[in-house]
């Protein structure tokens, strides 16, 4: 027992190390608890490591889908600009819905040659859509590439464009995850709109844009198919300049004045015209075939000078109509009203106007005659729409009336000597000491009956007294002219009428017209089947039974309602002409001042540039003067400040500040095509204001943007899937 007590008491004062297993053991239980925590915390940092990894091989995956989505816009892009552009060649021959077809069928027509491996086949070109992976292209180890195999690869055709299906995507990281993501891409038909106005003021429709004037050097033919504005001066000097449209499309052709000279030939065949004036002299011609004549002034035909013309035309010029034009005003038509008032006038022998074969005839004014001066007063209005130069005599005051009772009068014309005696001789009468207090009504019998005619000048509603031309004649030197004064329009026009009632005037006016024998006027038939005829004055013709056609003026066209519609359309047209030579638009809101160069051009050119597309073709902008000639053939497209020569025949586009001069046998042809990819895809387009309401649009467009359309926005994604 002792034994035992002892061992007791000796274990229980021996307890070194205890506390160092209680720690120990502690420790133990801490570490593996923090072991197993840091585990769970390791094992959750690896999966959201990994969950990154894989949200962004996804975010990869659909990067390199967006690469090839956005290779693609720049094929659609270029097949719209194509597109578009060989429709804008057709415009006219379409309506707005087969605009539309045409559009469609040409855009997937481009897309399909540039998309498929084979012609006549339906599968896209897996290697092409693999071509436009770039950032994150394939490297062999990682990166983005092409899973879709030979039979998937359909490019089909559905309501909303063109499709390609299957495109599958595999994305590989650094750690091999792998990401695949699926998706049919839409190629959607870009929504465009095609108005159904005739006039295009779209740049790509034009061959050329000559701001000063257009001029033919040689002799020989030449021809501009497209649109054309020929500047304020259009010379053809012996030789032929034919205008037409492209494939059968209207042309539209613009011009100041034209000048056909020297046996000139001026021909338009299915096209919209529109000038101020058209002046041919020494046998020149002008042909205008199914087309329409725009005339804001006059026609004249000098001698053996020939103009046959079918289709409609619209002989606009009208003063009263002009002072209500915004372009024009009041103040402006008043100082030289002949200038607004549109006549056809035949002005020397062998002169023809063939008018027979017309569908639509407006002239809205008469001929002046023209007395030489600069006065507002210095045109003498006729009442004739259509006259040949031997009619003047008709609104001679007769001789009987002037000076009646003195021995210088009697006569009409007079020598500038008879015309200063007869002045003295009534001064003489009358006690007068200047010729400034001679009265009209001293000189003028307005109340004795006109011989032959019956009735007084004053009851004709001619005793408005009277306008003098003083014109230089060979081998008599000045003569003095004195002309009718008429109260109205109407007055002239009735005065004409019954001035050729009296026989010796109309057998008069039958010899007249023998004097353009093989010439002379031809007048649509009454019968001829025409949806509008009208005539502000008289017109001669030698073509019918009558000699002289009658105004309209008394017939039911007259109405107050018809003469305001009338007044309108003229009004209309004038602001037209106006707005086409500033703008190429008929819209008057783009009317400017500053004329169609500074309208289109966006910038100063400081030098001579190129820009190529990757065509090859070839845009140039100059700060002076330019020749396309065999040397540059790849040229399609000019903009210069100074003159453009055309030594060869060129498609695409002239904008010139100048004059534009082609070489005889040379041919302008629009090349919309072209010229689109020109101005869509180099700098070149930075030269053209707003260069965008010309196109289709360009990558990277926004839809914000006002003209164009983002063709990026075009391209979507339907059927998406990813695992």
């Amino acid at each position: 027992m002792r034994v035992l007590s002892h061992m007791k008491r000796r274990l229980q004062k021996n307890n070194d190390g205890a506390s160092l297993v209680n720690v120990l053991l502690i420790a133990s239980i801490t570490v593996i608890l923090a072991s197993g925590i840091l585990v769970v915390v390791l094992y959750n940092y690896y999966m959201k490591n990994q969950n990154i990894k894989s949200q962004q091989n996804f975010y990869d995956a659909e990067t390199a889908m967006e690469e090839i989505r956005m290779g693609l816009t720049v094929d659609v892009s270029k097949a719209a600009s194509i597109a578009y552009g060989d429709t804008l060649s057709h415009y006219s021959e379409l309506s707005g819905d087969e605009r539309v077809e045409h559009f469609q069928k040409l855009f997937e027509e481009e897309l399909q040659k540039k998309l498929l491996v084979q012609p006549g086949q339906i599968w896209y070109d897996v290697d092409l859509l693999s071509s436009y992976l770039k950032e994150t292209k394939w490297d062999g180890t990682k990166g983005a590439k092409l899973l879709t195999e030979q039979g998937q690869n359909a490019l089909n055709v559905e309501t909303e464009g063109l499709v390609l299906k299957n495109v599958i995507i595999s994305c590989v990281d650094d750690e091999e995850n792998q990401t695949t993501v699926t998706s049919d891409i839409v190629l959607n038909y870009p929504p465009i709109e095609f108005s159904d106005g005739e006039a295009m003021d779209n740049i790509l429709c034009y061959g050329l844009i000559a701001q000063t004037a257009y001029e033919q050097l040689e002799s020989g033919n030449t021809s501009v198919t497209g649109n054309a504005y020929f500047g304020e001066n259009l010379t053809v000097q012996n030789g032929e300049l034919s205008l037409q449209g492209v494939d059968g499309a209207k042309a539209l052709g613009i011009a100041g004045d034209v000048i056909g000279n020297v046996g000139a030939r001026v021909s338009a065949k299915n096209a919209e015209v529109w000038s101020k004036n058209i002046v041919l002299s020494n046998s020149a011609k002008w042909n205008m075939d199914k087309g329409e004549l725009y005339l804001a002034n006059d026609m004249v035909l000098n001698g053996g000078a020939q103009a046959v013309i079918s289709g409609e035309v619209y002989a606009f010029g009208n003063p009263q109509a002009a002072k209500l034009a915004g372009n024009l005003g009041e103040e402006v038509v008043s100082e030289q009203e002949a200038d607004y008032s549109s006549s056809f006038i035949l002005n020397g022998k062998q002169a023809k106007l063939d008018l027979s074969q017309v569908s639509g005839l407006l002239i809205s004014g008469v001929s002046y005659i023209h007395t030489g001066t600069n006065a507002s007063h210095s045109s003498i209005q006729t009442g004739q729409s259509v006259m040949t130069r031997g009619d003047q005599r008709a609104y001679l005051i007769p001789g009987e009336l002037i000076g009646s009772g003195y021995h210088y009068g009697g006569a009409n014309p007079m020598t500038a000597n008879q015309w200063q005696k007869l002045m003295e001789e009534i001064m003489a009468a009358k006690g007068y000491e200047s010729t400034g207090e001679v009265t009209v009504e001293d000189v003028i019998s307005f109340q004795r009956a006109i011989p032959g005619v019956g009735g007084t000048l004053e009851s004709i509603g001619a005793g408005n007294g009277f306008d003098t031309a003083a014109i230089q004649v060979p081998g008599m030197g000045t003569m003095y002219y004195l002309f009718m004064k008429f109260d109205s329009q109407e007055k002239a026009n009735q005065f004409v009428q019954k001035y050729y009632q009296k026989a010796s005037n109309y057998n008069r006016l039958r010899n007249d017209l023998e004097y353009y024998a093989g010439g002379g006027v031809s007048m649509p038939s009454s019968s001829s089947d025409i949806y509008h005829f009208y005539l502000q004055g008289n017109a001669l013709s030698n073509s019918g039974a009558k000699l002289l056609v009658n105004d309209t003026l008394t017939s039911e066209k007259n109405t107050e309602e018809a003469k305001t519609k009338r007044l309108q359309l003229e009004k209309e047209l004038f602001e037209s002409y106006g707005a086409l030579c500033a703008s190429l638009s008929k819209d008057f809101s783009k009317y400017n001042t500053k004329g169609v160069y500074e309208y289109l051009v966006a910038k100063n050119i400081s030098s001579q540039k190129e820009f190529v597309d990757e065509n090859g073709n070839v845009a140039v902008v100059t700060d002076g003067n330019y020749t396309i000639n065999n040397g540059n053939s790849k040229v399609k497209l000019v903009i210069a400040e100074g003159n453009v020569t055309v030594a060869r025949d060129f498609d695409g586009l002239i904008i010139s500040k100048g004059t534009i001069k082609v070489k005889s046998g040379c041919s302008i042809t629009a090349n919309a095509a072209d010229v689109a990819v020109l101005l869509q895809t180099t700098q070149v387009g930075e030269y053209i204001k707003d260069v965008a309401k010309y196109l289709i649009g360009g990558v990277g467009e926004t839809t914000e943007s006002k003209d164009g359309i983002a063709l990026s926005e075009q391209i979507t994604y339907k059927n998406w899937k990813k695992k």
